[in-house]
């Protein structure tokens, strides 16, 4: 017999979270779902009570076609009129289909309602995910570089207004680096890089 893996058991053993405040969930759920679907939520209870009382209904009749049209077909001298028979067997047969169309009918209702919900969750979620005062992390900015030479000090001075948390710039060589520690020193959101490529390897040193 096969072990339960170390931590799957404890992932199984431990605590599970408290859901906080679940009744404000519910509600807020139950909001979505009402504000949107009020028709809808009543249509599924209507189905509902008719698949249940289809279902109590047929087991009830069950009792009444056992002894008032089964039961005096049996034996000797018996009925031999199938019509009532027959006839019975029909309503039976429609009671059940009514509550097969009613039990099929709220639930194709509820998983329209159900997916209807979660879509508009995920939209409202994204809606106001976009509204968030979104910062910007740029992993790899060259700002020593000579294309930034005319307004490279205003451009950089502009840039946390413009969202950019950090930034970091990389050197290429030694003397790209230098600059990179340069401008880092002089921007608190910049920081430096120092090293080099590979194709500027040639002639470069360690003591450098």
């Amino acid at each position: 017999m096969r072990g339960v893996p170390a931590d799957k058991s404890a992932a199984m053993m431990a605590p599970k979270q408290k859901v906080e405040k679940p009744m404000r969930i519910m509600g807020r759920l139950f909001g979505y779902i009402l504000r949107r679907y009020k028709l809808h939520c009543l249509g599924v209870l209507l189905f509902i009570f008719g698949s249940t009382a289809a279902t109590v209904a047929g087991n009830l009749f069950m009792k009444t076609l056992i002894d008032d049209y089964i039961v005096p077909y049996i034996g000797e001298g018996g009925a031999s009129d199938f019509g009532p028979l027959l006839a019975a067997l029909l309503k039976m047969g429609c009671v059940f289909l009514f509550g097969v169309l009613c039990t099929l009918l709220y639930n194709r209702i509820m998983v329209y309602v159900s997916q209807g919900t979660m879509r508009a969750i995920r939209d409202d979620l994204f809606r106001h995910m976009e509204r968030l005062p979104i910062r910007y992390f740029d992993t790899h900015a060259h700002y020593y570089d000579d294309a930034f030479e005319p307004d490279r000090d205003a451009l950089l001075a502009a840039l946390p207004a413009r969202g950019l948390a950090l930034a970091v710039c990389p050197g290429c060589d030694l003397a790209s680096s230098a600059a990179s520690v340069a401008l880092a020193e002089r921007y608190d959101f910049l920081y430096a890089a120092v090293g080099f490529h590979p194709e500027n390897l040639e002639g470069a040193s360690l003591d450098q």
